[in-house]
């Protein structure tokens, strides 16, 4: 979650914490697939996104922060949610943060094809960053590579895992860069079912 994720306090914004935001700034690019040559159609073919699973797990739905459960290394004292749509092939993730009750909230949105062997390349002010998402068992991970015009390089996996009630979701983050790893685990409870956006 890059609060992001996520995700930031004011004072406190290094070139880490602006890549895990940027990547949930920019919408999805579209991706042109053309056919293959029947000499690479048997190659490719084990590349391609796995089948659908006849049971797809209950990301779908919308979702408030749970500060008290949450392990992170900076805590808000704002608001933060997030809209998610999964149909087990394509990944929609809105995110509303809002780092303290004095600022503006901020709000950006990713979508990824689920299990697609190709990174997604997208392009921002302050750095490029490539991004895919795969299934894990009953949970989702996304992968982020990311690098700055200055040529400084960032890994980001998150892991999206929900609870055996589908009520809870929970994403752990692990962020590599040059000052070092951070792992945050960042838990959100379904709207209507415990937290509230005034954050009680």
């Amino acid at each position: 979650m890059l609060m992001h994720r996520s995700c930031g306090l004011r004072g406190e914004i290094d070139v880490q914490f602006l890549f895990m935001k940027s990547a949930y700034v920019l919408l999805t690019s579209v991706l042109c697939f053309l056919p293959l040559p029947l000499t690479a159609q048997s190659t490719a073919k084990s590349s391609r996104p796995a089948a659908v699973p006849k049971v797809i797990p209950p990301f779908s739905g919308s979702w408030i922060y749970d500060p008290k459960q949450s392990v992170v290394t900076n805590r808000i004292s704002g608001v933060s949610s997030a809209v998610i749509s999964y149909d087990g092939k394509t990944w929609q993730y809105t995110h509303r943060h809002q780092a303290s009750p004095d600022e503006q909230p901020d709000a950006w949105q990713i979508t990824l094809a689920v299990d697609s062997p190709k990174y997604q390349l997208e392009r921002g002010e302050e750095l490029a960053f490539r991004s895919r998402i795969s299934r894990q068992g009953k949970g989702l991970l996304l992968d982020q590579l990311g690098a700055t015009p200055r040529g400084e390089r960032f890994h980001n996996t998150t892991r999206y895992t929900l609870s055996d009630d589908g009520n809870t979701l929970t994403e752990t983050e692990i962020s590599v860069s040059r000052l070092g790893k951070t792992t945050n685990k960042y838990v959100l409870v379904r709207e209507g079912h415990g937290a509230t956006l005034d954050g009680q």
